[in-house]
């Protein structure tokens, strides 16, 4: 019951909004984010290193965080041509540049799908 003079409390019902606007950010925030793919043992990214290497195909390589997070997001995926490997580490040219990825800090790789060799 309502007396003159007195505001009306909607309860719950006000704060609908911010918490509707605050869970809309936090999904925008995690999209923005990469998510992980499935984890690979050694020896499947070894073969797929292999055949990579073999056939001159282009690879993606998502890497492990260099410290463990739990709630973390990975950075961006490697692409690139293997060029050398030296010591057990990869070389992969990406882009303009040469990169040297650890084999250790591979979480996931794949050959990239449909691509003509370099060297056609």
């Amino acid at each position: 019951m309502n007396l003159p003079g007195e505001e009306f409390d909607r309860g719950i019902q006000k704060w609908g909004g911010f918490i509707l606007s605050e869970h809309s950010e936090q999904i925008e925030h995690e999209e923005k984010h990469l998510n992980w793919k499935e984890a690979m043992s050694a020896k499947n990214i070894e073969m797929i290193l292999s055949e990579a290497l073999l056939h001159q195909q282009t690879v993606i390589i998502q890497q492990k965080l260099p410290v463990y997070n739990p709630d973390g997001f990975p950075e961006a995926d490697l692409i690139g041509r293997i060029v050398g490997i030296q010591d057990g580490d990869i070389w992969l040219r990406s882009g303009e540049k040469n990169v040297k990825v650890f084999f250790d800090s591979i979480h996931h790789v794949a050959c990239k799908e449909g691509e003509s060799k370099w060297y056609t």
